[in-house]
């Protein structure tokens, strides 16, 4: 199979890929869901855009095209990171950096000495530079909750992977057995890396749509879990109307489903002038002692008090 047909294979994979992830994605986190979609119509345009080489002019066929693979990979990695920390992250700085070398190397390279292998090194490079930081975010993050099972396990070796392929794909083009003069010309390792490229995508969907059915089935444990110490709570206040027993199971309640590790209880007081800690708890070392009355309006819990209301 020569190369203009995996490409054209390639194209067709992102395709359905994309399609998938437009239906899929919309049950994850917003962020995930725009790095996932973009990802793969960044990879789209690029890989169709390359298929027109010496139709369309180098800056669309071959700088914009290769550009557009960069940023597919780094939407993935982007997208992968997002929903393993489960919040918004932008990595900023990592944008200008990987477009301005990438546009200095493939300018010169398309333009002052039109050199197909240095920019193969080029962008294989950029591609195990981002595999590789998403590779080492992803092992932070595992080795940060020990004792909670990552929900992209399958992402952090296909990133590593990638990382490794790509850095033997670099030197072997600079050592000479991977320069070609054309992407379409013959060779092993071409065609390799247009396989792994093919192979990767669907690894990559497979790997992020697993995720997030881990992750929505965790996050739905965790409710669950939220609602057995309410209804527990509940049964308390029925069965024990003793203040000591209420002010226990309200702990209980703080501790394990709203994960509150201090807390205090104030009751107002008779006269109506203030009121004062009943019951506490302190797992954070705070100088809740201290703090044991307060006056009519004072502070936060006086504040509820005061107006009758939540705060």
């Amino acid at each position: 199979m020569d190369i203009l047909t995996l490409i054209i294979v390639l194209s067709v994979m992102l395709g359905l890929g994309l399609v998938f992830s437009i239906f899929i994605s919309r049950r994850t986190d917003s962020s995930v869901s725009h790095f996932w979609i973009a990802s793969y119509l960044f990879l789209l345009t690029g890989s169709i855009l390359l298929l027109f080489q010496g139709r369309l002019p180098v800056l669309v066929s071959v700088i914009i095209a290769n550009y557009l693979f960069v940023l597919g990979i780094y939407c993935q990695v982007s997208a992968a990171l997002n929903l393993e920390y489960e919040k918004r992250l932008r990595y900023k700085a990592l944008v200008p950096i990987f477009t301005l070398t990438y546009g200095i190397f493939f300018i010169f390279f398309t333009y002052a000495d039109f050199n197909t292998s240095v920019r193969i090194a080029v962008i294989s490079a950029l591609f195990s530079f981002l595999y590789l930081f998403g590779f080492i975010m992803l092992l932070r993050k595992y080795r940060s909750h020990r004792f909670r099972k990552p929900e992209t396990p399958e992402i952090f070796y296909l990133f590593g992977f990638s990382a490794a392929f790509y850095l033997f794909r670099f030197f072997t083009t600079l050592q000479g057995s991977g320069s070609v003069g054309s992407l379409f010309d013959a060779n092993l390792i071409t065609t390799i890396s247009v396989l792994v490229v093919i192979l990767y995508s669907q690894a990559f969907l497979m790997g992020i749509f697993s995720a997030t059915i881990r992750q929505r089935s965790r996050l739905m444990a965790e409710e669950k879990e939220k609602l057995n110490h309410l209804f527990t709570f509940l049964n308390d206040t029925v069965g024990n109307l003793e203040l000591d027993d209420l002010y226990a199971a309200i702990e209980n309640v703080l501790r394990n489903t709203l994960k509150i590790g201090s807390a205090a209880i104030y009751l107002k007081d008779e006269e109506g002038e203030g009121h004062s800690m009943a019951y506490h708890f302190d797992s954070l070392d705070l100088p809740l002692d201290e703090i044991r009355t307060l006056g009519k309006g004072e502070g936060i819990s006086g504040q509820a008090i005061e107006s009758n209301q939540v705060v």
